[in-house]
């Protein structure tokens, strides 16, 4: 099994590339996602078993020239794939001086692309002595999803000594205190209807869209089911952090927006698994009236007049029920829940479209365009005008 780790700063690309990968058998395994040089330098100079890394050049942080001189300083045996969107002359002389094993450019880049490349990367090990082992390593993800699946068992089904021999098996990174973070989609029942059969797919893409975001804070990142993620992190300003970047990313690639639940902190193993059952349990019982109240609002979002009323004469409850049971079961309130869907519908708008500011403001349900750009500033980061550079 060749053990690849792919280094790209743009999660489309990443989501990509670990797809072609994955229709080329069993053979070839994604071991770890990174952002930039940084992250996987630090990956591969703790994972030795690494075979190969497909990395891109141009990236924050650091580069993948800069990745490959590290790499190469150290002596590591790993091979090296560089992808570029330019073809000079300088990116490629450089790349092969320290130590590429080949060169393609994004455009170019398909299933049979990449697997000829692979095939001449492994006999060239081979010709080394650097023999990739034809055994399937132990699938610490398969234990992970076991493990989560065994916490929420009753407790007379599963003693407590074998959910710790379980956890010892998954190798997790962190080390006590940490918290956890639940992510679902917010719509459950759309995501089903829409992937159907390719589930799995979306499991896999969005659990590497997710590391992409947590590995910058040393996070931790399991895809339990196609409606439950786990990041494990230090702390949960990090955690807040991870889930900004990783919403943003999330609805404009997969048009899905996900919800999220952060544990106290955990500082021993019986905590761990007091929080998980307390966080998920809670998390997954969401009450008839927030399930139509979130309804109503993405269906209706781009209506000037909406207002909490109209919702809560919906979900037929008093809007001050509402209020009170939307916060405790989805994090949010209402109104942050309805900026954030127009927020959401703008920016993918902007993006996609060449409408202007005032025009997206104005079909997305803002009756102000300074009151639009306020609230875009504050969920995205940036302003609505610089959306398209």
């Amino acid at each position: 099994m060749m053990r690849i780790v792919i280094v790209d700063d743009e999660p489309l690309v990443v989501i990509s590339i670990r797809t072609l990968i994955e229709k080329l058998g069993s053979e070839y395994t994604v071991s770890s996602c990174c952002a930039n040089g940084k992250e996987a330098l630090d990956y591969v100079t703790a994972h030795q078993e690494v075979d190969l890394v497909i990395t891109d050049v141009d990236m924050p942080v650091m580069g993948g020239i800069d990745l490959a001189e590290s790499l190469n300083r150290q002596g590591s045996r790993c091979s090296l794939l560089f992808l570029s969107a330019y073809s000079d002359f300088t990116y490629v002389r450089d790349a092969f001086h320290f130590g590429a094993d080949d060169y393609i450019l994004k455009t170019e880049l398909d299933s049979k692309k990449l697997e000829s490349v692979f095939t001449k990367i492994i006999d060239k090990r081979k010709k080394e002595g650097f023999d990739t082992p034809d055994v399937v390593l132990d699938d610490v993800e398969e234990k992970r999803i076991s493990f989560f699946h065994s916490i929420l068992e009753p407790e007379a089904a599963v003693c407590s000594e074998k959910l710790s021999e379980m956890y010892e098996a998954c190798n997790f990174r962190q080390k006590y205190p940490f918290y956890i973070m639940i992510l679902r989609p917010g719509d459950v029942s759309d995501v089903m209807q829409r992937y159907g059969s390719s589930l799995p797919d979306f499991i896999r893409n969005t659990e590497s869209l997710l590391r992409q975001f947590a590995m910058p804070y040393s996070g931790d990142v399991s895809g339990i089911d196609y409606d439950l993620y786990c990041c494990i992190a230090d702390n949960q300003e990090d955690q807040e952090n991870v889930y900004a970047h990783f919403y943003d990313s999330a609805w404009t690639y997969f048009e899905t927006g996900f919800e999220k639940r952060i544990s106290g902190r955990i500082d021993s193993f019986n905590v761990f698994i007091g929080e998980y059952r307390s966080v998920v349990e809670n998390f997954l019982l969401c009450s008839r009236p927030v399930v139509r109240a979130k309804r109503y609002i993405q269906e209706h979002y781009r209506d000037k007049g909406l207002d909490l009323q109209t919702i809560a004469n919906y979900a037929g409850i008093s809007k001050n029920h509402l209020s009170n049971l939307f916060s405790k079961e989805t994090g949010d309130t209402v109104v942050e829940f309805l900026s954030r869907t127009r927020i959401m519908a703008a920016k993918k708008m902007l993006m996609e479209t060449d409408c202007r500011t005032f025009e997206a403001a104005d079909r997305t349900g803002f009756s102000n365009v300074e009151v639009f750009c306020r609230v875009f500033k504050k969920i995205t980061g940036t302003n609505p005008g610089k959306i398209r550079q």
